[in-house]
């Protein structure tokens, strides 16, 4: 009984942990669902840098920038969207490791209470058998007659030692 109580209460406590890992993935996904939608924003921005690097090689980047805009300026505003491209791609491989985490945390519980619930099942066979175990009982027998009286009273010959009287 002791140890069908204390499975019962590892088993409840794996089903609470993995309600929770669950409800962990679910707001990972939804964090990740988001940055996927900003994702082509910042590949975009990505293209547009790339083009702007092409034209600066190409000496025609006044024709983007115009004259009013100093080299050093332009360098760093490049600069600085390139450090939000950076940093974007940072934050989404930081959320995919995080659900990769939790997707094998889930998979961890899961084999757990896989064994658990195993144990439980393998404790209710075991009950199962000892109740269904059959119990030798002899009941005593209602016999009459010389029979009986044989085996009733101790006989006081040689011969009954070896076999009963008759």
């Amino acid at each position: 009984m002791e140890k069908e109580q204390s499975l019962r209460q590892q088993i409840g406590e794996a089903q609470g942990q993995l309600g929770q890992l669950e409800r962990d993935l679910a707001a990972v996904d939804g964090e990740l669902h988001d940055l996927m939608t900003q994702r082509e924003h910042y590949e975009s921005l990505a293209g547009v840098c790339d083009s702007l690097d092409k034209l600066d090689t190409l000496g025609a980047a006044e024709l983007f920038w115009g004259q009013e805009v100093a080299s050093g300026e332009a360098v760093s505003r490049l600069r600085l969207a390139r450090q939000r491209i950076d940093e974007f791609e940072q934050r989404l491989k930081a959320v995919s490791e995080s659900r990769q985490s939790v997707v094998t945390r889930l998979a961890e519980g899961r084999g757990v209470l896989a064994i658990l619930e195993d144990d439980w099942v393998e404790l209710k066979e075991e009950e199962e058998e000892r109740r269904n175990e059959w119990v030798i009982e002899r009941a005593a027998a209602r016999t009459t007659g010389s029979s009986a009286n044989r085996w009733a009273r101790p006989c006081s010959r040689l011969c009954c030692l070896v076999r009963c009287c008759r």
